[in-house]
């Protein structure tokens, strides 16, 4: 009787030692996925799927202040979104690697689900910018479809009073904006 208790010691000891040791395992592997940005980004992938892609770019001075915003439409998870990064860098760093590096300002997601393109001065494209109401600051126009297929031209404006980017919906867009959609003004 004794010798079966024994036993069952070792062996409740046995199971305890596996199970911290896969736990110390596991701890170790999220630990340095917080920490080191390329075994978060194979731990991310492995769960979730990389299903992230970017679809447009563009670098432009937004605001009109000198300081480009690199502008990103991108697709992830069945959605579309507008990132929108700095990328002024202080004159201290231009000759520094740091000077590559961006900051996100923003991200917006978009109504539609599905990329679309439209032709603008003659390009097929699926981000433009242009001044679209000869405000200081310039527009970017996001065409995209509906899962229904149902088109839609989104269009990104700056708000200097919030100093954010905002999307307009259809009833915020003022009449000047409208009117300047002929054929006329994309070619």
């Amino acid at each position: 009787m004794e010798m079966i208790l024994r036993k069952a010691r070792l062996s409740t000891f046995s199971t305890f030692k596996v199970f911290s040791f896969i736990l110390g395992v596991l701890l170790f592997i999220l630990l340095s996925a917080f920490f080191l940005p390329h075994w978060r980004h194979q731990l991310r992938s492995m769960i979730w799927g990389s299903d992230r892609k970017i679809l447009a770019t563009l670098v432009e001075d937004l605001e009109r202040t000198g300081n480009p915003i690199s502008v990103f439409k991108v697709s992830e998870k069945g959605n579309l979104y507008i990132e929108l990064y700095s990328t002024a860098v202080p004159e201290e760093l231009v000759d520094t690697l740091q000077s590559s590096s961006y900051q996100l300002l923003q991200t917006i997601e978009l109504p539609g689900t599905i990329d679309g393109y439209v032709s603008f001065m003659g390009e097929a494209t699926n981000l433009a910018v242009a001044n679209l109401d000869d405000d200081p600051y310039l527009e970017l126009i996001i065409p995209s479809y509906n899962y229904d297929f149902v088109a839609s031209l989104d269009i990104i404006k700056y708000n200097p009073v919030v100093q954010k980017y905002e999307l307009m919906k259809s009833f915020d867009i003022p009449e000047g904006i409208l009117g300047t959609f002929s054929k006329e003004s994309w070619e």
